[in-house]
């Protein structure tokens, strides 16, 4: 058998399913008439403007709620300011956090010329090498020494020394 005829039989083989599947089903859903003693709900006839001005065809249609299906306004109030709802204030929100303090630690000192390894730096990754006077990010390098490093911050100085394991 060709491709073209496998196909032909494959269309006939569905349209057969569909035939009998239509008979099937033909007497299962009674027809409107059947239907016409019970009372169905019917939504509202479409709402007829008379010719006249724009803002009168706008007043009619804003009366007659056209985006409800009853037609009439909510029992329930809508506002957009969140303290109106139901005629209590409501309290403010509370401050968002104040964002925690950099962990910074001293891993590394260096020199002369005194240079550090710095850790704990906000938006970077591992140690940043520094020396006096250097501005990384937000920070200020003021002093660094054979002794340790003073940083500082926008509301915060820190004194960082390293820890000495051996003397």
């Amino acid at each position: 058998m060709k491709r073209t005829q496998v196909e032909a039989v494959l269309w006939m083989l569905a349209a057969l399913v569909a035939l009998f599947a239509w008979r099937e089903t033909r007497g299962v859903v009674p027809p409107a008439a059947a239907q016409a003693g019970e009372r169905a709900a019917v939504p509202p006839a479409p709402l007829v403007l008379a010719p006249g001005p724009l803002s009168y065809a706008a007043a009619t249609i804003t009366r007659a709620d056209p985006f409800r299906l009853d037609r009439h306004p909510s029992a329930v109030a809508f506002s957009s300011r969140p303290d109106a709802v139901g005629g209590m204030a409501m309290p403010p929100p509370p401050p968002p956090p104040a964002p925690p303090k950099p962990q910074l630690a001293v891993s590394g000192i260096v020199g002369p010329p005194w240079t550090a390894l710095l850790e704990g730096v906000p938006g970077r990754d591992g140690p940043v090498t520094v020396r006096t006077g250097d501005q990384v990010d937000a920070l200020r390098i003021r002093r660094v020494d054979r002794d340790g490093v003073t940083v500082v911050g926008m509301d915060t100085t820190w004194r960082l020394s390293l820890k000495r394991t051996w003397q």
